[in-house]
C-alpha cells in the first residue's frame, strides 16, 4: 500500500523537527512496532510515561503524540490536559487493544485527534499519520515537498 502526500515543513524548522512524533506508552514494542511503520519517513521519539513526555515536548518540536490509553502514571486524558496547555499543542492519537466505539467516542469528544487499534496495523497508522500531516499544512504556513509513505510488507 502506497500513500501519497506532501510532506510538511514550518517555516523555520527543519525536516526533522517538523515531522517528530512521540509515542507515549509503557511497552516498547509499541515503540519498535511504530518505529518499523512510521520509522522511515519520520523521527519517532519515544517514553514510557507522560512525565518523560513532558521532558521531551519541552526540548523538541513534536507535531503528534501516540499515546497509550493507560500509561503509568497518567492516562490518556492527562496527556491531552497536558498537550492542549501548551502554546502549539500537537496533535494527539491514543492507541489502545481495548478501542471500541465507546473510547472512539470519548477520544473524539473530548479533543484527541483519533484512536488506532492494537495491533498496529500499517495503513491505518499511515493513513492516521497523514491526516495530521495534512491539518499540520493547511493551519500552518509550510514549505512542502513530495514524498510517499509506504506500508511494510
Amino acid at each position: 500500500m502506497e500513500i501519497e502526500i506532501r510532506e510538511s515543513v514550518k517555516t523555520g524548522f527543519s525536516e526533522d523537527e517538523c515531522l517528530a512524533i512521540l509515542s507515549i506508552s509503557p511497552f516498547e514494542e509499541d515503540h519498535a512496532r511504530l518505529q518499523a511503520i512510521i520509522g522511515r519517513v519520520s523521527k519517532l521519539v519515544t517514553a514510557p510515561n507522560l512525565p518523560t513526555a513532558k521532558r521531551l515536548l519541552e526540548s523538541r518540536n513534536i507535531f503528534l503524540v501516540l499515546c497509550e490509553r493507560d500509561s503509568n502514571p497518567g492516562t490518556w486524558i492527562d496527556s491531552l490536559e497536558y498537550l492542549q496547555s501548551l502554546p502549539n499543542p500537537p496533535f494527539l492519537i491514543v492507541t489502545s487493544r481495548l478501542a471500541d466505539e465507546r473510547l472512539w467516542a470519548e477520544v473524539l469528544n473530548l479533543g484527541a485527534w483519533d484512536l488506532l487499534a492494537k495491533p498496529f496495523d500499517d495503513g491505518e497508522v499511515l493513513r492516521a499519520v497523514q491526516s495530521t500531516m495534512v491539518r499540520c499544512r493547511s493551519s500552518a504556513q509550510v514549505i512542502a515537498k513530495p514524498f510517499s509513505l509506504t506500508a511494510a510488507d
